[in-house]
């Protein structure tokens, strides 16, 4: 939220292709977004925690833990191809900003059914 509310973004009117989204980066990160460099970290620990979750319930065998890590995974999944979308669209698009809110808010929602469902398997 806070990275939405107050990190200025470049004004580029659209990034194109890797170099292209490489030079918004930078522009990004001179003009103050170490806020958005943390968020974005923050984004590749919850996707690789994320994968060593679906790998922990799929040792486990059980079905609804299953699911719910992999409900968990694409969750996160979806919100981090959103956030590259973001980024390749010079930072204009909101429909997918708000896509990578959504699936984080999903993941968040995935993962505490998954603690849930956990409680019954003591």
């Amino acid at each position: 939220m806070w990275v939405n509310l107050f990190v200025s973004f470049p004004s580029t009117t659209q990034a194109q292709g890797f170099f292209g989204v490489m030079g918004a980066m930078m522009g990004l990160m001179q003009s103050g977004g170490g806020l958005f460099m943390i968020h974005m970290m923050m984004g590749y620990l919850i996707f690789f925690l994320s994968i060593v979750d679906l790998v922990a319930s799929i040792i486990t065998k059980k079905a609804p833990v299953i699911v719910t890590s992999l409900s968990g995974f694409v969750s996160v999944l979806f919100a981090g191809i959103n956030g590259l979308l973001f980024i390749f669209s010079g930072f204009t698009n909101n429909l997918n900003s708000y896509f990578m809110a959504t699936g984080f808010l999903l993941a968040f929602t995935s993962y505490s059914f998954t603690l849930y469902t956990l409680r019954g398997y003591r």
